[in-house]
């Protein structure tokens, strides 16, 4: 039951070791790792290969095999099964276990250093929450930079890549972290109501969204009953879902009718005066490189697709070849533009099998053109079509365009 973990360089071929064909390597004793290089450069040359849940017995084979080829190997006692790991600039490279204790390398894997001494408080035991590291958020602004949440209210950051660290005390058990990607000191987190933790018997569970602008030390709570958030699009956006004004008990109890989408437009520095709904019964959303995309809720179960090109400020529905009753969307978008969604929904060719298992959903592919608004299908069966451009009569009759919810009053319509 314990995960194995190996580097290899990418020229170290997986059939060496045992199973010709198999994308994996074999397995390691439990709470060891096995490091393989061949220079004092390998983060350019070995790639991470995978968590593996191998029989015993083959590491001995494989370092036969590496040391057969050249390749140093080296092996790492941990104290447990990797949970994940962070490769930083300058050689580093920081790991957490399952027993919540982190690692680091100053010397590109090569040895491994308990740093959870030099994590203040994080032995110490809180009531139903779990002490030491639970989760590591590398920046993407600065690439010293590491937040790493611990499993109370007590946290650490490092801004030099691990060689000294700071303690974070805002009392806060912080469920779910995100980093800036641009702004160092700009982070998002959520936090779930002591009602929640088991803490408490008075009150309600929810989960509450606060910010901090320096880089955790001090934290503001903007919005509570929050199901959903990300930064947006421009630097100082973020997006989030939440239930309406008013909104009273349990919020696993709530009715996702009452789930509205909303947009802070800096940051929440001025509160809600640059805060505002932006979509209405929106029980999801993506922030993607080609814009913003919010599956509203219909109230037949199904859901319709909506998206946004300028900020999520206005939202236009997702226009596709043909009629369909959704029921969920998976948004991958690429570099170059193009915009691929796989969606579930009821098919009339398999009317009968639907009608007999309603649970059944097919779904079908669909790939749009680079600007990410019209879209063509591809349904494996009938071939490919495409629907590219207005003079190809790309909106279907059935078609409709959403209210503007910038436009209120006459005021600030933007004519979509």
């Amino acid at each position: 039951g314990h995960g194995r973990l190996a580097f290899a360089p990418a020229h170290c071929d997986p059939a060496a070791f045992g199973v010709a064909g198999r994308r994996s390597f074999p397995s390691i004793p439990p709470g060891k790792m096995m490091r393989f290089g061949r220079s004092r450069t390998w983060p350019g040359v070995l790639a991470l290969v995978a968590l593996m849940l191998l029989s015993a017995g083959g590491a001995e084979a494989g370092s036969d095999v590496c040391q057969a080829l050249g390749v140093r190997v080296t092996e790492v006692k941990l104290d447990g099964p990797v949970q994940d790991i962070v490769w930083l600039t300058g050689g580093v490279v920081l790991i957490i276990t399952k027993e919540h204790t982190l690692y680091r390398s100053a010397d590109d894997g090569r040895t491994f250093a308990n740093v959870n001494e030099q994590l203040e408080d994080s032995e110490t035991e809180e009531s139903a929450v779990r002490n030491g590291v639970l989760a590591m958020h590398p920046s993407d602004a600065d690439p010293h930079r590491v937040f790493f949440k611990g499993g109370g209210k007590v946290h650490w950051v490092t801004e030099n890549g691990g060689r000294t660290f700071t303690t974070l005390r805002p009392g806060l058990a912080l469920h779910e972290v995100k980093l800036h990607a641009t702004e160092p000191d700009a982070v998002l987190a959520t936090k779930l109501s002591d009602v929640c933790l088991g803490l408490s018997t008075s009150g309600f569970c929810f989960q509450s969204l606060y910010v901090s602008y320096d880089f955790g030390r001090h934290w503001k709570e903007v919005v509570q009953y929050v199901q959903q958030f990300a930064w947006g699009p421009h630097s100082s956006t973020v997006v989030y879902s939440a239930f309406g004004a008013g909104v009273a008990g349990h919020q696993f109890l709530q009715d996702t009718k009452d789930l509205n989408v909303y947009r802070s437009s800096d940051m929440f520095r001025k509160g809600g005066e640059h805060m505002r709904m932006v979509v209405k019964r929106g029980v999801g959303f993506k922030v993607s490189k080609s814009g913003v995309y919010v599956a509203v809720g219909g109230d037949d179960g199904t859901m319709q697709l909506f998206q946004s090109r300028d900020d999520a400020q206005s939202f236009l529905p997702v226009v596709f070849p043909s009629e369909l009753k959704e029921t969920r969307y998976t948004i991958l978008d690429e570099d170059n533009g193009a915009v691929f969604i796989s969606v579930e929904h009821p098919k009339d060719a398999d009317a009968d099998a639907t009608a007999t298992h309603p649970s059944v959903t097919v779904g079908d592919i669909y790939a749009s053109v680079a600007d990410g608004e019209v879209l063509f299908k591809d349904d494996f069966e009938a071939g490919l079509n495409f629907w590219r451009g207005r003079h190809r009569l790309a909106v279907p009759a059935h078609a409709s365009v959403v209210d503007d919810p910038l436009c209120k009053e006459g005021m600030g319509c933007r004519g979509k």
